[in-house]
């Protein structure tokens, strides 16, 4: 996880001593949709192995850093749609 703390602070400055929350915020059974928005939304940034997450975030402009897995989806829409904006970055799984 310090490879992931070092990406949110390099993207964050004032991130210093900001409480970091691990969560999988994809998993209905813990979190109704309302709490997944009100927790991607209310983030400094988003580091995300979940797609639907990390283009939430991209989309709110919030620094994010999508993490790719072996089935090549999230790098394949990092490509295709996310790479020109400035906020968001692939990361390869190896970071967490």
């Amino acid at each position: 996880m310090a490879d992931a703390e070092a990406f949110l602070f390099k993207f964050v400055p004032d991130g210093m001593g900001m409480r970091i929350r691990s969560a999988d915020v994809s998993d209905p059974l813990k979190y109704s949709f309302y709490e997944f928005c009100s927790l991607i939304a209310g983030s400094a940034a988003v580091i995300s192995t979940r797609l639907h997450a990390g283009v939430m975030a991209a989309m709110l402009d919030i620094p994010t850093a999508l993490v790719t897995g072996r089935y090549g989806k999230i790098a394949d829409v990092y490509n295709q749609s996310l790479r020109e904006k400035s906020n968001v970055h692939l990361l390869p799984i190896a970071i967490l």
